[in-house]
């Protein structure tokens, strides 16, 4: 059984006792507190007796709420505040390269603010705190890869307030520990590399949901399915005497294969019964000399056929002169249909038509 062990300052100053809080303590680490490198700020509420504004403005308010993507904030979702509610909350403001942390609710969501329109101002929701590096030798990208990291969300998650919304002081998000900050030059060399393994995530995302999308394609082909059927543009109503005796299901009315087979019926067609005649004769006597024909022998994409040195014991077979067509009986979609150039014997499995 593993033991977790804690000073009893630790205990009095973080007010826990759950071991959870306490297992894999970073204390033995040479780690250092986050307010080293940045300044925790608190972002704020529409003030009491304010509200947003009907009209668009160039004053924007940010609530975690209105972000679905992190990563790409869409500003134009954002509620519109006026002049005067935004003069109030000035000091909250965030502008472009700051990072930000959400505190409540889904706590510790960290991401750079990127790409704010021009022109427009942002004010931060009191569920949010801003950090802000305390010198130039710090990157925000890095700052916000950093917390995203395993060790320091399992941090986070340890300090969050224990009330019906999660919730994280920021003194608390202050004394998270980090690792010594490298130099500028490695800090930016670390973001490169994650922003190019992010490039290629999102390349592999967009193939893979391409491929998924063209799986569609692909069982209609199968099924010989339109897409106008599925998308409502050929009816789905025909007379009952175009059923009876046949299949019922509406795919088959608007099949490639039946299009197909009206052409066959409308044009000057006759049936293979009526052009040949089977004219294969079953033998045991094979002679060594004899030329043997096996389903291997025939190329399903040229015809042709294929001489083999193999050898095979034969005890029956069907005796075929040249001229004659070998049609398979079984796997007939394998195309192994030939016109002999020669007389010999061919396996069972053929059928022997004379024209």
């Amino acid at each position: 059984m593993k033991a977790t062990i804690t000073h009893i300052s630790n205990i009095l100053k973080s007010q826990r006792l759950d071991v959870g809080y306490f297992k894999d303590n970073l204390s033995g680490n040479n780690f250092v507190s986050l307010s080293k490198y940045v300044d925790v700020k608190g972002g704020k509420r529409i003030p009491k007796g304010k509200s947003f504004s009907f009209e668009d403005t160039d004053y924007l308010y940010l609530r975690l709420s209105d972000i679905t993507d992190f990563e790409h904030i869409d500003y134009s979702a954002l509620k519109r505040i006026d002049k005067n509610v935004f003069d109030i909350l000035e000091r909250y403001e965030i502008s472009n390269n700051q990072v930000v942390f959400s505190i409540a609710g889904t706590i510790g969501r960290v991401f750079v603010v990127k790409d704010i329109p021009e022109g427009k101002r942002v004010i931060l929701t009191e569920n949010c705190a801003k950090l802000l590096p305390k010198d130039d030798f710090v990157l925000p990208e890095y700052i916000s890869l950093l917390l995203n990291c395993d060790f320091v969300q399992k941090q986070i998650e340890q300090n969050r307030i224990q009330t019906t919304i999660p919730k994280i002081g920021l003194d608390r998000i202050a004394k998270l520990k980090v690792p010594e900050i490298p130099s500028l030059n490695i800090q930016q060399k670390i973001v490169s590399l994650y922003q190019d393994a992010q490039t290629i995530r999102h390349s592999k995302i967009q193939e893979a949901r391409l491929l998924l999308d063209s799986i569609d394609d692909y069982l209609l082909e199968v099924f010989h399915i339109s897409r106008k059927l599925i998308h409502g543009e050929l009816p789905l109503v025909q007379r009952l005497s175009s059923i009876i005796g046949g299949r019922y299901d509406p795919q088959q009315f608007h099949s490639e294969r039946v299009k197909m087979i009206e052409q066959i019926k409308k044009g000057n067609w006759r049936r293979l019964k009526d052009v040949v005649t089977n004219v294969k004769t079953i033998t045991s006597s094979i002679s060594q000399g004899d030329i043997y024909i096996g389903m291997e022998n025939i190329d399903g994409e040229t015809g042709e056929y294929i001489s083999s040195d193999e050898k095979t014991s034969i005890s029956s077979a069907a005796q075929f002169k040249e001229g004659d067509i070998l049609f398979p009986k079984l796997r007939p979609y394998l195309n192994k249909v030939y016109r002999a150039q020669f007389s010999g014997c061919c396996s069972t499995e053929f059928h022997v038509f004379e024209a």
